[in-house]
Formats: structure tokens, C-alpha cells, sequence
């Protein structure tokens, strides 16, 4: 998955309408709304406020041209926004009208630009799905099943009930849990805890 890495804004001009492009992260629809009522808020002169996000969970694509001839600014925000590969991202594009008409065409440019350079300003970093497990083993085991972790995972932390336990963090379980099944002979119990993207 990727995000953006901060929120950015850059500002430009074409045939004296000026484009003012912003991204912010968001993860709900809700949030994504917030945004753009507060660019909407900061520029309340400015003759269109065109805006597109894209929702991981859930899924969730949407668009606006809010006065512009239709799909030539809420679509190619949109489509930019999904050429980058980006998801939990709003992208608000406001334009003053300079008075001269950049016709369709020009329309999708300009916002495709503008949009373009706000991601840009903003950076884009790549996120792993990333799980966290337990896994229970006898005492007489510990040397073995810690090296095997360190070797391919993160060690989280360490309890020492009546058996051993460690906490571990893996982008692919598969692996190190048949790894870990074979050295144990079976005794090893392997729990899932948790998975997030970071």
C-alpha cells in the first residue's frame, strides 16, 4: 500500500487562473469531507473547489468537478490519485478564474498538474502489511526458536510462564511457521495477534 508521506500544497498558474493543489491523508470519508470543507472555508472567493479520495477500508472512490464541465477535474484528480497507487489520500484542486477558457482539454491538464505536483511536494512511501504473533514452546527450546525468529522476524518481547513465549513480527508467517513447527517437532503453538500496514 502507499500513502502519501505529508500533507502538501503547491500553487501555479495557467493563462491568469491560478490552481491551487493540495493532498492530505485521510482515512475516512468523514475526515476526507472535513478536508475539503476546510479548503473550501480558507478560499471562499475561489470559483471551484474540485476534489477526489480514495478510501482503503472500505474501498471507497470518489469525485467532484463542482462547477466544471463534467470530468474534466473530480475524474483526472481521481485518475492521478490512482496512477500513484495511493490509498487513505484527498486531493483538493481550487481555481480562480483568470478569465480566459482553457477549454476541456486544458481543464484536464490543469488539474492533472496540479495534482501531480501536490503528490510530488508531498512524497510517497510504501507500507508492508505487517503481523504480530505468539508463539508457545517448552523452555529446553529457547536457544533454537529464538535464533530461528531473529533470523527472518522482529522479536517483540519475551514471557517466561510454565512455557516460553515470544512475541514476533513477520510480513509473511508462512515461512518461519513451518520452519518453526519442524525444529519444535510439533510442540511449538503458533498464535495471530494483530496485522496493520506501517
Amino acid at each position: 500500500m502507499k500513502k502519501i508521506e505529508k500533507d502538501a500544497q503547491i500553487e501555479f498558474e495557467i493563462k491568469g487562473s491560478k490552481f491551487i493543489g493540495w493532498v492530505s491523508s485521510c482515512e475516512s470519508e468523514e475526515q476526507a469531507k472535513i478536508f475539503i470543507h476546510s479548503v473550501k472555508k480558507s478560499h471562499p472567493k475561489a470559483n471551484h473547489h474540485c476534489s477526489a479520495y480514495i478510501l482503503f477500508n472500505p474501498a471507497i472512490e470518489r469525485s467532484n468537478d463542482d462547477g466544471e464541465p463534467a470530468s474534466t477535474a473530480g475524474l483526472p484528480i481521481l485518475q492521478v490519485l490512482r496512477v500513484s497507487g495511493l490509498s487513505d489520500v484527498c486531493a483538493v484542486v481550487v481555481r480562480y478564474f483568470g478569465g480566459t477558457l482553457l477549454g476541456r482539454g486544458g481543464l484536464i491538464k490543469a488539474y492533472t498538474e496540479a495534482t501531480f505536483k501536490a503528490i510530488e511536494t508531498a512524497g510517497i512511501k510504501e507500507l508492508r502489511q505487517m503481523s504480530v504473533y505468539t508463539v508457545e514452546f517448552p523452555y529446553p527450546m529457547i536457544s533454537i526458536v529464538e535464533n530461528l525468529i531473529q533470523r527472518q522476524c522482529t522479536i517483540l518481547d519475551r514471557e517466561y510462564n510454565e512455557q516460553a513465549r515470544i512475541y514476533f513480527k513477520t510480513e509473511n508467517i508462512d515461512e518461519i511457521h513451518s520452519i518453526l513447527i519442524d525444529s519444535t517437532k510439533g510442540q511449538a503453538k503458533i498464535q495471530h495477534i494483530s496485522t496493520q500496514w506501517e
